[in-house]
């Protein structure tokens, strides 16, 4: 009697299984349904609403920082502003502007791997400036 229950159960799981397979299956091939958000679009579904009740403080932005396993330079790069400003938010001598504020509070929606990638596709677009002054010696 408990074995046929049992077979039962087993048989009625794996109807479940196969049925919940076949629908990850037709999700993957419809394009763009099924699908993590990226940045930008994660970005865009912040209304400013979340972002005025959204705290902020100087340790908060370390704690993303050190969450998402970046350096003050990488951050910096990350926002487009300089390191100077970075370290200044953290220290809490100057607070972010609105515009940086709300960049910053995206960013808490990103993850390690999509800041990694965002890192590197900036540091692509930013040329390297050449360098001035004086050849170093022996040239």
């Amino acid at each position: 009697m408990l074995t046929r229950k049992m077979t039962e159960e087993m048989q009625r799981i794996q109807k479940k299984l196969a049925h919940l397979q076949a629908e990850v299956v037709a999700l993957r091939q419809q394009p763009g349904s099924a699908h993590s958000p990226s940045p930008a679009e994660a970005a865009a579904m912040l209304d400013e609403s979340s972002l005025d009740r959204s705290r902020l403080s100087p340790g908060l932005i370390k704690k993303l920082r050190k969450r998402l396993r970046i350096t003050q330079p990488e951050l910096a790069a990350l926002l487009n502003v300089s390191i100077a400003a970075v370290g200044f938010w953290e220290s809490g001598t100057v607070k972010p502007r609105p515009e940086m504020r709300a960049r910053i509070i995206k960013l808490r929606s990103l993850g390690r791997r999509e800041a990694r990638q965002l890192i590197e596709e900036a540091a692509k677009a930013t040329p390297v400036p050449k360098r001035r002054g004086r050849p170093p010696k022996g040239q």
